[in-house]
């Protein structure tokens, strides 16, 4: 993990442009997407379709919608 924190502060990928935040970015950008799709939980409404969406494209699952809510809500 050090090689690649090293790497990437090499690469000048520091603060607002690092590779955690743009991941960030991302997956509110794909969240945005999915609600502008109408994936929505059509029994109340919720965007929780959205979440398990967006948590299966960054690699966690299915089961992680609400993990997704918590750390990258905005």
């Amino acid at each position: 993990m050090t090689y690649w924190h090293n790497q990437t502060a090499r690469l000048g990928l520091k603060g607002e442009i690092a590779p955690h935040s743009q991941r960030y970015a991302f997956t509110h950008d794909l969240v945005d997407y999915y609600l502008s799709k109408d994936y929505t939980d059509y029994t109340d409404g919720t965007d929780e379709e959205a979440l398990v969406m967006t948590s299966m494209g960054l690699g966690h699952g299915d089961s992680q919608g609400r993990y997704i809510e918590i750390v990258y809500k905005k």
